[in-house]
């Protein structure tokens, strides 16, 4: 990837490891262990055996796939493997976390466009870094994203602004 001139990389990375296929080729170790010489064992030992090589062979793909994968994030443009999306043309950032996700870090960032694109930056270590770093280059304040209500006429006010339009109380 090669900047622009006057563009500065403000984060770059690629998705992080998953863990789903070790940890299941791990606990298909324990089927082949537990061998008790009848029928069933060697049964569950073949499919187990089965199941150890396949998701090793899962760990290796998903290694690949990913190392292939970068993501960058610059002042100016949002850069994922597969598309490019402008930062004047950004409308909002969300992020999605499962609770294991929450739990390891990662997560998925998704970038918005005015024109309905959207770039998604898939298991990602720390995204809510991403989301804050990306939502300073648009001016957006931290968490400023939804609407608020003004406690004293009740209207509708987008999140970043501290005077309500219709009555100039603070908010």
């Amino acid at each position: 990837m090669e900047l622009e001139s006057g563009e500065e990389l403000i984060w770059k990375g690629r998705p992080a490891y998953h863990l789903r296929y070790p940890f299941l080729a791990f606990m298909s170790l324990f089927g082949i262990l537990n061998i008790n010489g009848a029928s069933l064992g060697d049964a569950v030992d073949a499919a187990s055996t089965i199941l150890f090589f396949g998701f090793l062979v899962a760990s290796l793909v998903s290694l690949i796939v990913d190392k292939e994968r970068k993501y960058y994030l610059t002042n100016r443009r949002i850069i994922a493997h597969n598309s490019t999306l402008l930062v004047p043309d950004l409308s909002s950032v969300r992020m999605e976390q499962s609770r294991l996700g929450r739990f390891r870090g990662v997560g998925n960032v998704y970038f918005d466009s005015r024109e309905g694109r959207w770039i998604a930056f898939k298991h990602v270590k720390e995204p809510n870094l991403i989301v804050h770093s990306s939502m300073s280059l648009r001016g957006i304040p931290a968490g400023a994203t939804g609407m608020v209500f003004c406690n004293y006429c009740g209207s509708r006010i987008p999140g970043g602004a501290t005077k309500c339009p219709n009555c100039g109380a603070d908010v």
